[in-house]
């Protein structure tokens, strides 16, 4: 049996980018998500930091590039809208093949779309999960199980969970999915 190892997009999405997102909220929120080229660059300094240490640490699979990250804005007004980046090589439970946050800074959460499956008959699933800032550092919540469907996209699913039904769109498709 071979030993297991922390999977790299793991480690880029639990472990880094969380602790990146609430240490430079106020950077982030003026100049990172102002515009999409801002935000691939952001991406691409955090995705190489992520490399150099994953290189010096056996117990994590080896990194990837990532070329150029899928990103959405899901919502009809950027009071009601949350931005949806998306992740390649999600393959194992707890991977995340999307994380998002709320455009109003007020509502500022690091929340994931994790990979998971039923240990009984292997059926795979997402959840919804989150990063919260406490006194006492971050902390992860799990807030349940996501149905890809159309209309209960992860993005719609954060808009009606952080600013109420009425705030979800009609029309909105999951991005990169046609769903």
């Amino acid at each position: 049996m071979s030993e297991y190892k922390t999977t790299f997009n793991y480690w880029l999405t639990h472990r880094i980018l969380p602790n990146i997102f609430y240490a430079n909220l106020d950077f982030i929120y003026t100049t990172v998500i102002t515009s999409e080229s801002n935000l691939q660059k952001f991406m691409q300094e955090v995705l190489q930091r992520a490399v150099e240490i994953a290189e010096d640490n056996p117990n994590l699979e080896p990194s990837y590039p990532i070329d150029e990250f899928r990103v959405a804005v899901q919502g009809e007004t950027p009071e009601t809208a949350v931005l949806v980046i998306g992740f390649p090589k999600c393959e194992k439970d707890l991977d995340c093949v999307q994380i998002a946050f709320p455009l109003v800074f007020e509502k500022a959460k690091y929340y994931t779309c994790e990979l998971s499956s039923n240990p009984l008959d292997n059926e795979k699933f997402f959840i919804i999960g989150a990063w919260e800032q406490t006194e006492d550092g971050l902390k992860h919540i799990n807030y349940g199980r996501k149905e890809i469907t159309s209309g209960n996209s992860f993005g719609l699913r954060l808009i009606e969970m952080i600013y109420g039904e009425e705030a979800v769109p009609n029309d909105e498709e999951e991005p990169g999915t046609g769903r």
